[in-house]
């Protein structure tokens, strides 16, 4: 007999989140019940749902919706129940975005049960038939394992493979439904006005953090197997030339700082502003803030403006101290990816949990909307004399980039988007673009996949 699975677990490792609603399969208009879903599936007695959402600037499970059994201050994303639905299985990320994780099992109420180490790679999750297991796929060599986790926390190998592995379910006869992934992070420059765009990845998973002011470097950070796992910087010209090592950490945001020589990366304790030429590095605490999303310099590099929540809050802006890490709170809105500095710098914007895009006084007060712009639209850049704003809207093969005079309203066609080969693109994002507008640089993932059921393995 075929084994039966349920249904294989598609997400992204991207934070997206929509309107949740029940449509029967005899027709008629769908039902809302719920809004800022990210994740959602039957619990095991077919009557209720569990949900991951995000509210309040926090990621939340609820089982069934309206009961929060787990409320956190980090992404988080694969929840699973258990076969006998009495716990819950999930993955945590230190970084937004990113498929670096710890799993980690609760209880019907919420107590921790399992928490296991963190990986620096992780795709997928699955409760084996009794559930005395959560098998991972995740990063334990050179490529991607199946991993096992049991319920006292002990982990071994399932099954170690040459390539990269995807965990998308488990039949009740133990049988593993599993892809093998050809995937790659490309990053892609070029001017607006030239003839074809140049690929800028360096190896094999290339995140663009950000292009530098004057449109003559991007800013890239290698996260796979050519660097083992770990964060590393590099600049590159928009030229083509080749990439200078920075040294290692991740960054998010718009991290080169106004001019241009120097980026700041986040190194897992701390963020450190490192010189592109020479110069030594510039530690810059997080004593103040739990989790820190995204940031940006100010021209004096005494102060960044960070995305950042507090232990126990919702995710804010604040104005950190370079010297200290001591920060001011901008606004009690929540803010959410991204936020970008105008180039007077009195304003942020930043988008929402409804995805509308606000503009925020650095000096304080609260936001208002920027006119113009639409719910979904995602701001990456102000021109010059801050009197627009360049969105664009979330794409899977092509984007556009428009301008936005948040004066009028009125809306420009910019740029489109349109990498010259779209076989196996997921989405397009990060974009970034330079302030007047005539250089840009974006990032994409590109994932070709074979599915296989793998037998004998419980």
């Amino acid at each position: 007999m075929e084994p039966k699975f349920h249904d294989a677990d598609h997400h992204q490792l991207v934070d997206r989140a929509g309107t949740l609603a029940r449509r029967p399969f005899g027709g008629g208009a769908p039902r809302s019940i719920a809004d800022e879903v990210q994740e959602a599936e039957w619990t095991r007695d077919g009557k209720n749902l569990m949900i991951v959402r995000r509210l309040g600037g926090r990621y939340r499970i609820e089982s069934p919706i309206g009961r929060v059994v787990y409320d956190g201050s980090r992404w988080i994303s694969h929840a699973r129940q258990s076969p006998r639905g009495d716990r819950i299985a999930f993955l945590e990320h230190p970084i937004w975005g990113d498929d670096s994780a710890a799993l980690v099992v609760i209880d019907a109420n919420g107590k921790e049960v399992v928490r296991s180490t963190s990986w620096s790679s992780t795709g997928g999750i699955a409760w084996t038939p009794k559930g005395d297991e959560v098998w991972v796929a995740t990063e334990v060599g050179r490529g991607r394992d199946i991993v096992g986790v049991n319920m006292s926390g002990r982990e071994r190998v399932v099954l170690a493979v040459p390539g990269r592995l995807t965990m998308h379910d488990i039949a009740p006869n133990g049988d593993a439904l599993v892809s093998f992934e050809n995937g790659r992070r490309e990053a892609v420059g070029a001017h607006i006005d030239d003839a074809q765009e140049r690929n800028l990845t360096w190896f094999d998973w290339s995140w663009l953090a950000d292009i530098s002011p004057d449109g003559k470097l991007i800013l890239i950070v290698e996260q796979a197997s050519a660097v083992r796992g770990q964060n590393t910087a590099y600049v590159r010209p928009i030229d083509g030339g080749p990439a200078v090592r920075i040294g290692e950490g991740h960054a998010r945001g718009t991290p080169f700082t106004r001019d241009g020589r120097s980026v700041v990366v986040h190194t897992g304790s701390q963020l450190e502003m490192l010189a592109i030429g020479v110069g030594e590095p510039r530690v810059i605490p997080l004593s103040e803030v739990e989790v820190i999303q995204s940031w940006t310099p100010f021209a004096d590099n005494a102060r960044l403006l960070a995305l950042a929540s507090r232990h126990g809050e919702p995710q804010r802006l604040f104005e950190m101290a370079v010297g200290t890490g001591a920060v001011r709170q901008i606004s009690e809105t929540p803010a959410a990816w991204p936020a970008r500095l105008s180039n007077d710098e009195q304003t942020v914007t930043a988008m929402d949990e409804s995805d509308r895009v606000l503009l925020f006084p650095v000096a304080g007060g609260d936001p208002r909307p920027a006119t113009g712009c639409r719910p979904g639209d995602v701001p990456i850049g102000w021109t010059p004399d801050d009197q627009a704003l360049y969105v664009y809207r979330r794409g899977r093969t092509s984007v556009l980039i428009e301008r936005v005079d948040i004066t009028t309203g009125e809306r420009t066609p910019w740029h489109t988007i349109r990498p010259a080969d779209p076989a196996g693109i997921n989405d397009i994002m990060p974009v970034h673009i330079t302030s007047d507008g005539q250089t840009y640089a974006y990032s994409y993932r590109r994932f070709l996949s074979d599915l296989y059921v793998v037998t004998g393995l419980a």
